[in-house]
């Protein structure tokens, strides 16, 4: 049975209708898409918790910043680097070591190494008390106590003077009582407390930002 035009027409109307429904439902739903926004700076964005411990982050960084800005780097052997038949009791005789301070070696790496031992090892080339080793070529490290600390190459090298002795003393502004006198009396204490200042001025300024942060925590 033939279908009338009618009928057709209703059909393709019918078709019309339900692309343009469709295409209805599309736009609707874009509209209802979130709109585009810029992201904000860091400190904008965050919430009052975020905020602080981003604040105490920041306390915790600059603390550490001021610690090793205070701290010397002694390059052993300095342009001459840590190599055979140099007189390292001399390069260390001109240094000053206080707790907190770095000594690197610089080396070439695969032919020579470093040892920290004790003095029986030191004296005698050997590891005897052996306390630690770096292989790398560029070791630095960190002079965390106040006494001798010994350090030799142990590829056969310590025979032909690759060997440094060296003498850590308590930071400068714990320098009091008999230790100021051994270095000049009240003048190296004054000298001492005057050389700690900057420091303990900047830790205050730390300890202020982490007490703001502490105030914004909910």
């Amino acid at each position: 049975m033939v279908p009338c035009s009618g009928q057709r027409l209703n059909k393709k109307g019918s078709r019309f209708l339900t692309r343009t429904a469709h295409k209805s439902n599309q736009i609707a739903r874009a509209s209802l898409s979130p709109p585009l926004t810029l992201p904000l700076a860091p400190w904008v964005e965050l919430g009052g918790g975020a905020m602080a411990c981003h604040l105490l982050l920041v306390a915790v960084v600059a603390g550490f910043a001021v610690s090793l800005a205070g701290a010397t780097d002694h390059i052993v052997g300095a342009n001459h680097g840590w190599n055979p038949n140099i007189d390292y009791s001399l390069w260390s005789g001109n240094q000053t070591f206080y707790v907190g301070d770095l000594i690197s070696f610089r080396y070439q790496k695969g032919t020579h190494n470093v040892f920290e031992v004790n003095q029986t090892g030191y004296d005698n080339c050997t590891m005897a008390g052996v306390a630690g080793n770096w292989t790398s070529g560029k070791g630095f490290i960190p002079l965390n106590d106040s006494r001798r600390y010994y350090f030799i190459c142990g590829n056969g090298f310590c025979q032909a003077g690759m060997k440094v002795a060296i003498t850590v003393h308590p930071l400068k502004h714990n320098a009091t009582g008999d230790g100021a006198k051994n270095h000049g009396g009240d003048g190296a204490a004054q000298e001492a407390a005057a050389a700690a200042m900057p420091g303990a001025a900047v830790w205050m300024a730390v300890l202020a930002v982490a007490a703001a942060a502490v105030a914004i925590l909910p």
